[in-house]
């Protein structure tokens, strides 16, 4: 850039100029589940340029069947798995929802930077997208003690898995509590065998948000 701020850390890496423009939570929003077999589903509406969403929950496994969008919407699609035994039938989950600072926050005092065409790119009062770890659905992740993660699904998980003449499709759920994410598999029923795509998930550090 001809004109602009650039701010650097001690490792002269780029932190923060007019040309990146991250994602922040814009939301956390509570949605009620209740679930006492197999796999539930809600819609999580939201409106927004960018909306990326993690699911959290401690009681139940969410995975993500699908999303859409119209240009204006995006509409993600959950699943909530239940998990059995001594987890409850009825729960809370809570969806954090990232996105381009459309609604900045309301903070008089800090630092605001603005791209060419006006659109608001960081605000010292945000909160960032923090991506820990990226791994697959089959593998659990633990961060550091005293910390909070949650799971942004980027790509899905399915597998088969034949016995005799039968074969069955799975998918993976991301069960999350404190610091720690744990990958459980559901079964979706009959499938055809093919090669297992174990997905992908992003560990986000939300700790003090």
């Amino acid at each position: 850039m001809a004109t602009g701020i650039k701010i650097y850390n001690d490792a002269n890496t780029i932190q923060i100029d007019e040309t990146y423009r991250n994602v922040c939570l814009v939301e956390k929003r509570s949605i009620g589940v209740s679930n006492s077999f197999g796999i539930s589903y809600t819609n999580v509406s939201v409106t927004g340029p960018r909306a990326l969403v993690c699911m959290e929950s401690a009681n139940y496994a969410p995975l993500l069947a699908n999303v859409t969008f119209d240009g204006t919407s995006w509409v993600w699609r959950w699943g909530f798995a239940y998990l059995g035994g001594s987890y409850p039938t009825s729960d809370t989950v809570t969806a954090w929802i990232f996105d381009y600072l459309v609604s900045p926050p309301s903070d008089t005092i800090g630092l605001k930077v603005f791209n060419a065409s006006g659109e608001m790119v960081y605000h010292s009062a945000a909160k960032p997208l923090r991506i820990a770890a990226t791994q697959a659905h089959n593998s659990n992740y633990t961060g550091t003690s005293g910390r909070k993660y949650v799971p942004l699904v980027m790509a899905s998980a399915y597998y088969t898995e034949t016995v005799g003449f039968s074969t069955t499709g799975y998918t993976i759920g991301l069960q999350s509590s404190s610091n720690t994410i744990t990958g459980q598999p559901f079964a979706l029923g009959g499938g055809v065998a093919t090669t297992a795509r174990y997905g992908q998930y992003a560990a986000v550090d939300v700790t003090h948000y």
